[in-house]
């Protein structure tokens, strides 16, 4: 990240645009994956670097508690997401009365309110059972999405829906940082596609997946670098923290191997 940073830095001459080769609207970082879209627009920002906003939808009143729902459906026998989700659509109060409930029958509150045990359709009969018409749109719209990249799952679910891909159009200037999926279609004359390890492109999930799997982590690696006009840098990290789902806290630091793309791109990493 320190890297990357230094190099738009250098490239956009620290917003001094007389000394500056590119504008920050020429600069594009895109990543494998929404967690590290987030990741690396926190950094840029907190370095002085100005980035794109995206254009929120309009979303309707209890979309805090569809992601509290989604939170839930991920992680169905959590207490703490089930009374989360409780609190927002009960109250505080009645909600501590149904966890008091739950620990008198020895069990947790995601089993004592039978949230638990839901998978695929009947998961989403819950969404549709808890949810305005506004927010169950806007969950099948993103489920949609995932469904047109392959196999997910609930957790995939909630973390498309907080990363914000499912916003609307990046707005106002500064660098885009973006998905490579999100980057289809558009070009900026310069191009950083960053993570360039495997486990993360090619995806761990598309290793273990197959050769399929990861023909499409290819695909996607031969667009991200097609979205340069006239500089592409490819970065990797040497190690990484092991992720352990949505809303907990990474793991210990592990070695990454470079990506076998670029190897086949005839590059030495």
């Amino acid at each position: 990240q320190c890297f990357v940073v230094g190099e738009i830095v250098k490239l956009t001459a620290g917003g001094d645009a007389d000394k500056a080769d590119f504008q920050p609207e020429e600069v594009a970082v895109l990543c494998r994956t929404n967690a590290l879209v987030a990741q690396f627009a926190e950094f840029l920002r907190g370095r002085g670097v100005q980035v794109a906003e995206r254009k929120r939808r309009d979303t309707s009143s209890d979309w805090k508690r569809a992601k509290l729902l989604m939170t839930l459906l991920a992680n169905p026998h959590s207490d703490f997401a089930a009374h989360a989700y409780l609190v927002e659509k009960l109250g505080r109060a009645k909600a501590d009365v149904v966890k008091r409930e739950a620990a008198k029958a020895m069990t947790g509150i995601a089993a004592w309110c039978k949230f638990g045990g839901r998978n695929g359709d009947a998961e989403f009969s819950m969404v549709s059972e808890e949810l305005s018409a506004e927010s169950r749109a806007l969950v099948h719209d993103a489920a949609r999405t995932l469904s047109g990249r392959g196999e997910w799952s609930v957790a995939d679910l909630l973390l498309y829906l907080q990363s914000g891909e499912a916003d609307g159009e990046t707005v106002g200037e500064g660098v885009t940082v973006c998905t490579v999926h999100r980057s289809k279609g558009k070009e900026w004359p310069v191009v950083f596609c960053v993570g360039m390890e495997e486990g993360t492109f090619p995806s761990s999930k598309a290793v273990k997946a197959g050769d399929a799997a990861v023909e499409e982590d290819r695909r996607l690696c031969f667009v991200a670098a097609t979205r340069a006009k006239a500089r592409l840098c490819l970065t990797r990290c040497e190690a990484r923290p092991e992720s352990r789902g949505p809303n907990m806290p990474p793991g210990p630091m592990t070695p990454r191997q470079p990506s076998r793309f670029i190897s086949e791109m005839g590059l030495t990493p």
